[in-house]
């Protein structure tokens, strides 16, 4: 772990934050394989590290951003961290068993493209966790309340770009799971958490 004091983070600098992230963490957790701790982790979209260190408060994790001023906050909490995105991640092909991408991918214009990144970088047999909210009218409410009116205001520089769906659906920009099957993973688990306004998924790469 750093020896530097980490700032404090946004997640806990209010009871909605705080009480979001628990329910976000306790299901990654479950969806992540078995013998995920002793695995070679890299979280893409890593901010300042406060939710996977929820997930994983010790031991080895690699994280990347595209913000270079996470990277002090992540270094305190004793992430390696290194800057790119999920469309370029700096490291070699197979090179981490387990890849989480957590309320990353409806910021990304072309998630697809992000499946493949995450695919080459991920080992055969290796698994990746992602999260997004789940394209509902109360939750675009919810969401325009918080990015408006509320703390969520920090947001409005980082806006949902895709709405995505984890199935074939109306309206929504890309379906996850059959972006996933094209991108030769195969799909383990699903849950969803936060009375059902965030969806997740583990797959698995095949090939």
């Amino acid at each position: 772990m750093g020896t530097e004091q980490a700032p404090s983070s946004y997640y806990e600098s209010n009871f909605v934050s705080k009480r979001w992230r628990t329910g976000l963490v306790k299901m990654v957790k479950e969806l992540l394989p078995e013998e995920w701790e002793s695995a070679a982790l890299l979280d893409v979209g890593v901010g300042d590290g406060y939710t996977i260190r929820l997930v994983k408060p010790e031991g080895s994790v690699v994280g990347i951003d595209v913000n270079p001023e996470m990277e002090k906050s992540a270094l305190a909490k004793g992430i390696d961290f290194r800057q790119g995105t999920a469309y370029h991640i700096p490291f070699g092909d197979q090179s981490f068993d387990v890849v989480t991408c957590v309320e990353v991918i409806e910021h990304l214009e072309k998630p697809g493209d992000a499946m493949v990144e995450l695919k080459r970088v991920l080992k055969v047999g290796g698994s990746v966790v992602l999260t997004t909210p789940v394209p509902s009218a109360t939750w675009r409410l919810l969401w325009w309340g918080w990015t408006r009116l509320g703390p969520g205001k920090r947001w409005e520089e980082s806006p949902h770009v895709s709405e995505l769906s984890l199935e074939e659906g109306k309206h929504v920009d890309h379906s996850l799971i059959p972006t996933l099957v094209q991108s030769s993973f195969r799909v383990e688990e699903r849950k969803k958490c936060n009375f059902g306004f965030i969806a997740g998924i583990r797959a698995t790469r095949v090939e």
